[in-house]
């Protein structure tokens, strides 16, 4: 496996590479001189193999020694925010980060910053204030376009020129808090609302004054800018004449109620001129500087765009140095900063070099030292990964952490995840459409990275785009095993079965109806092939095997979804009982590696004898049933009073001159493998001649159950007995008159036993595993649930949809001879291949797939990793400067 580190400043290739199990770690301990702590922890963070403990778990973020410079760093942080942020609204895409040991976080880069931030805030400030006002003189400047139609419409109801009062005088835009003027006289208050609104700002103010107004509005053409909110929006120019001081009052809060920006009205057309050509004048002029303000607004944005990456990428490191150095304790008579973390014993070399190079960074005169601490502490697990391995790791790290010096689940969950997947999806075409989604995100993945992360569900298939790719190619395979591409057989190589029988499907010889038939047919069939009528019975190909996979012959035939239900469910018990036992073996490796003979002899060999005399000997059976030929196997046996028994073989048949008279012969058939083992666990050593597999059936089947139900006490009190009386042999009984007795030391970390406790947890683990070895291996059975599920989905909707949709374009057989085709055909083609791609996608690309992984899931986090997985690790999480650009 590749290391995660690799290209990094130390080849980890030299690392012991234990995908198995976690990699050794050891407790060191750091002394570092106060002057080369900042370069040390900056050295250890760029190799990332240090796991620092926190040794200030009694103190507060504020008490600690290096709390102010952290302080320093979040404000950094918030400075470069804002500058990203003003970057995102301008478009403008920052450089990419270079290497920031150049950049120097003093007193003078602090500066910088803070002259570059007033710098910025000073010119947004600006602009948004020239925008707003220009946007102002763009709505007064639609309302100076339409009062020529209010003064007429006014015209034409008052009978003649009305006076109409300004609302304030002209020279400025004004949102409507200065009193009206103008007592008897019509006044007039314009201005610009939402068009969405004028319907319920018409009803209000109509309300409000009891029809004492009149309101005239029109329509903007063009959606324009709203001066407060910066957003385009649909507007309405409006004009509500008025009389009287308090419909003003009432008129001005209606308005600002449903946000519509008042402007002054000009009292003439003569002055309504003038004004539009003073506004258009200020429009112009406001434009220009705003130009100039954006101008330089972006010349500065640039300027700070090509080093705000690099400038984000060294504070952040400088934040989590001082976070770390947080961590650390201080001895003030030796003026060094004292630190303990787990590292990987093949790396400690790695570790001290780092250190060395730091001190003489720094011009310590006092190098700093790293020693190995003798601990019993709980080590945390550390399994290299690289970008392949990562995505399985992280599943089985979702059920629990591998407890240090465990069994890696991961290392067959590579394997037996994506085929477990494949055996429920099989299907080639289905399998083939994966495969090429998961290849195009591992070819791309790097072009395609940041678009993927922004949705948490494309996010998660890009984590684990290659687990995706071997599930596509496992469930081409098994699509390929099961004959199927999308519900159709693949031809690809001749049929066992024959049917009786179209000339081209037939050799000679020919009968009188000039039908070929094999030279076998007749002879070998148990019926008169010349009273049988059409269709004819399957017939069998001699001495020939279909070369892969499931013969294209059982499709169509009335018993194919039996023959399809026999295979899978038997195909599944043996997937389920191997990965049980490999489970099983599993768990024998923990306890030799741990040395736990105790274990080992009261558990493990128990569990794998009980595992293997019922489910083993299943499968067995299953295997055996498999390569019999059952119409040419036959078996011998003799009749006592019309009851059959005494199992022979021709052997023992023939043998015996005398008994050969009594010796019958009769075709064995298969036997139900299920009522089989019923009949095993109920009836031992009764076996009924014509269930009979193989000779000793009875007596071996006696033996295997004898030796699981006698594992069952085994795994029950053994163990709770044993360490009862090793604990009373620990607890030292000693004669309290002998002065030379040793009294034994109490340990610190040993808990107290409580023999109660123990015994109910073996019982629960004794009826766990008993219980559990035969719902597990029921469980399995979800493997073949899904795949008939998957393949007849697939099948209804190929017939259902496409073929249906289809044949409505084809013209039936005798029917209208002016009934055309084509036409028609072309037409439900389409619509037909539209709606089963879109069923295919929707249903078993998505739905089917997720079913799939989630079952697949369970299988490995239940059926398997419970047979040997503890799971309550922690995960080693060394120190390192590898950011995740959300990370905070």
């Amino acid at each position: 496996l590749l290391s995660p580190l690799a290209g990094k400043r130390y080849n980890m290739g030299a690392m012991a590479s234990a995908p198995f199990r976690s990699q050794a770690m050891d407790l060191v301990q750091l002394y570092i001189q106060s002057e080369a702590a900042h370069h040390t922890v900056e050295e250890l963070g760029q190799l990332g193999l240090v796991q620092f403990r926190d040794l200030n778990k009694d103190q507060s973020a504020y008490q600690r020694n290096f709390v102010n410079d952290v302080r320093r760093c979040e404000e950094l942080e918030r400075k470069i925010r804002y500058f990203l942020r003003e970057l995102q609204k301008e478009k403008i895409n920052p450089k990419p980060c270079e290497d920031d040991k150049s950049v120097v976080l003093d007193a003078e880069f602090d500066t910088h910053l803070e002259e570059l931030e007033k710098d910025l805030q000073s010119l947004t400030e600006n602009e948004e204030k020239i925008r707003r006002e220009r946007n102002e003189y763009v709505e007064l400047k639609q309302i100076l376009s339409k009062d020529h139609l209010f003064f007429e419409d006014t015209h034409h109801h008052s009978g003649g020129t009305a006076q109409v009062g300004s609302e304030v005088e002209f020279g400025e835009i004004t949102s409507g808090d200065d009193s009206y003027q103008g007592s008897g006289a019509l006044g007039m208050i314009a201005g610009v609302i939402p068009t969405s609104k004028i319907n319920g700002f018409e009803r209000i103010l109509f309300r409000a004054t009891r029809g004492n107004i009149f309101l005239r509005s029109s329509e903007i053409p063009q959606a324009i800018v709203d001066p407060k909110t910066g957003e385009e929006v649909e507007k309405s120019v409006f004009a509500i004449f008025f009389s009287g001081d308090r419909s003003f009052q009432k008129i001005a809060k209606i308005c600002d109620s449903f946000g519509a920006n008042r402007y002054k009205a000009p009292e003439s057309p003569d002055e309504s001129s003038r004004m539009s050509e003073q506004v258009h004048s200020k429009l112009d002029e406001i434009t220009d500087v705003l130009d100039n303000t954006e101008e330089h607004k972006l010349d500065v944005l640039e300027k700070i765009g090509e080093s705000i990456l690099t400038w984000k990428s060294r504070v952040k490191k400088e934040k989590a140095i001082y976070h770390t150095m947080n961590m650390f304790n201080y001895n003030a008579t030796t003026k060094c900063l004292i630190a303990e973390a787990w590292c990987p014993t093949s790396s400690l070399d790695a570790v001290q070099d780092a250190m060395k190079n730091a001190s003489a960074a720094a011009g310590a005169e006092v190098a700093s030292v790293l020693s190995v601490v003798p601990t019993h502490d709980k080590r945390p697990t550390y399994f290299a990964t690289n970008k392949f391995t990562l995505a399985f790791q992280e599943i089985v790290d979702a059920y629990g952490i591998p407890r240090y010096g465990e069994y890696n689940p991961a290392v067959f969950t590579v394997m037996t995840f994506p085929f477990l997947f494949g055996v429920m999806f099989g299907d080639v075409g289905h399998g083939l459409l994966m495969t090429a989604f998961a290849l195009f995100m591992v070819l791309k993945e790097d072009k395609i990275r940041d678009m993927f992360l922004n949705s948490d569900l494309l996010q998660m298939a890009y984590k684990g785009r290659y687990v995706i790719l071997l599930m596509g190619v496992s469930a081409t395979y098994c699509g390929a095993v099961y004959n199927e591409v999308f519900a159709i057989p693949l031809n690809l190589f001749q049929s066992k079965w024959h049917v009786g029988c179209p000339e081209f499907r037939c050799p000679e010889p020919r009968d009188q109806n000039n039908t070929k038939f094999y030279d076998y047919y007749e002879s070998d069939l148990p019926f008169d092939n010349t009273s049988a009528k059409w269709p004819r019975d399957w017939v069998a190909v001699p001495a020939y095997t279909f070369p892969f996979g499931i013969d294209a012959g059982w499709v169509g035939t009335g018993n194919k979804l039996n023959y399809y239900n026999s295979l899978k469910m038997k195909l599944s018990i043996v997937l389920g009982v191997t990965q049980m036992v490999v489970g099983t073996f599993c768990k024998l490796a923990n306890t030799i590696h741990f040395r736990n003979a105790l274990d080992l002899f009261v558990e493990v060999i128990p569990e794998f004898l009980f595992m293997n005399c019922l489910f083993g000997y299943l499968v067995i059976l299953i295997f055996v049933k498999w390569t019999t030929n059952w119409e040419s196997s036959f078996f011998f046996y003799h009749m006592t009073n019309g009851t059959k028994y005494t199992f022979m073989t021709p052997e023992e048949c023939t043998a015996d001159a005398a008994r050969l008279g009594d010796c019958l012969a009769q075709q064995r058939s298969p036997p139900d493998l299920l009522d089989t083992l019923i009949k095993m666990a109920m009836s031992p050593g009764q076996v009924a001649v014509e269930d009979t597999i193989y000779p000793g059936q009875a007596m071996v089947q006696t033996i295997l159950i004898l030796v699981a139900v006698v594992c069952v006490p085994i795994l029950l009190l053994p163990k709770p007995l044993i360490l009862l009386a090793k604990n009373k042999k620990k607890a030292g009984y000693v004669d309290v008159d002998d002065p030379d007795a040793a009294v034994p030391e109490e340990k610190e970390h040993e808990e107290e036993f409580q023999f109660g406790e123990v015994m109910v947890h073996q019982m629960i683990h004794t009826i766990e595993y008993v219980l559990g070895a035969i719902s597990n291996t029921a469980s399995y059975l979800r493997l073949w649930a899904l795949s008939l599920a998957h393949a007849q989905l697939s099948e209804v909707f190929y017939e259902r949809v496409l073929e249906t949709m289809i044949s409505m374009g084809i013209c039936p057989e005798g029917g209208d001879s002016e009934c055309v085709t084509q036409p028609y055909l072309f037409v439900t083609i389409f619509l037909g291949i539209g709606a089963w791609a879109g069923a295919t996608l929707a249903v078993l690309m998505v739905m089917e797939t997720l079913s799939a992984v989630l079952h697949a899931l369970r299988l490995h986090w239940v059926e398997f990793q419970n047979k040997f997985y503890h799971g309550d690790g922690y995960k080693f999480e060394p120190f390192n400067f590898l950011f995740n650009d959300k990370e905070e």
